[in-house]
């Protein structure tokens, strides 16, 4: 299935398939297994969370918690794709969550940094930003469920369970280390 940009446009083939793992139309499995594709990915997903998080956070912060981030997705995903036993699917399942949750980052950068101009100074606090991003929160846990169900063979509850747990560690465990 190809997506229909305007004016021609034409994405590239790994992008294009990233885009339609996000729309749920393919699996982590159709990504090839490329250090540099990872590599490229996990780069992007560590650049949007530290867009994301510079916001409202110092740079230092955002920096500590981006990689953390990443630290936190890598381990958790290798540690669940072992104890599972499926050790030959972390490169793509890697490579789809990262590149996944790269783009639902760009999305995320886009409504906060609308939210954050389109509001006023007083009103916009981390709790109000948090509450009006719940949908995307939501969004991003279930594409990672999504893609972690897939690595782990059709297995719901462990898919939802390490996407869950990653997503709250990220969002409300790893900012409170950092400050």
């Amino acid at each position: 299935m190809q997506i229909k940009l305007p004016f021609n446009i034409k994405l590239p083939t790994d992008l294009e398939k990233i885009v339609l793992i996000l729309r749920a139309e393919l699996g982590p499995d159709s990504l090839p297994v490329s250090q540099p594709l990872l590599g490229a990915c996990l780069a992007a997903y560590a650049f949007g969370l530290f867009m994301n998080l510079v916001l409202y956070k110092s740079i230092p912060q955002a920096i500590g918690i981006a990689v953390t981030g990443v630290v936190l997705l890598v381990v958790l995903t290798g540690g669940s794709l072992y104890l599972l036993g499926y050790v030959k699917r972390l490169h793509q399942t890697l490579t789809a969550l990262a590149g996944t949750g790269a783009l639902v980052a760009i999305v995320t950068f886009g409504v906060r940094l609308v939210l954050t101009i389109g509001m006023p100074e007083e009103v916009v606090t981390v709790n109000l930003m948090r509450f009006l991003m719940l949908p995307l929160f939501l969004w991003n846990v279930l594409v990672f469920m999504a893609i972690l169900r897939i690595a782990f063979s059709g297995r719901l509850i462990p898919g939802l369970a390490v996407a869950a747990a990653y997503m709250v560690m990220l969002e409300f465990l790893v900012p409170l280390y950092f400050g």
